[in-house]
């Protein structure tokens, strides 16, 4: 008799130890997560008061990227859908998700956002660079 209420009680208390785990693992996990996040490298530089381009895309466009790098200046770019980032990116250059269309591009001058050139084309691109190029 005492055997089985020895394997019932073993069993109890292995029982609340995985729910216990599974319960308290996934909470920890986000909170390690929401207080040991890295900054991505484009947040490092606004806040570094850097200057720089910064395109956002949803489709990579190469026609960008390129004119960009032929007029030599400092430039990231943001894929939409694949930077975790995004959201914190837009709230420090205090952009609202509802003004961009993509693409866009930005000219932030010592971390702070001063132009932005939205359904880019490649003339008004070489303009813009142009313009603010330094």
């Amino acid at each position: 008799m005492k055997d089985r209420e020895f394997i019932e009680l073993r069993n109890r208390f292995f029982l609340a130890i995985l729910i216990s785990l599974i319960v308290i693992v996934p909470v920890l996990l986000l909170f390690i997560n929401k207080f040991t996040r890295v900054d991505s490298s484009i947040l490092k530089r606004i806040k570094n008061n850097e200057t720089f381009f910064l395109v956002i895309e949803e489709k990579q466009s190469k026609k960008i990227k390129q004119l960009l790098k032929s007029n030599k200046v400092s430039f990231e770019v943001i894929n939409k859908k694949k930077l975790n980032d995004y959201e914190d990116i837009l709230e420090q250059l205090e952009i609202e998700e509802d003004d961009i269309t993509l693409p866009t591009v930005f000219y932030i001058k010592e971390g702070e956002l001063i132009a932005s050139l939205s359904n880019v084309t490649e003339e008004d691109l070489e303009e813009f660079i142009i313009n603010y190029k330094e």
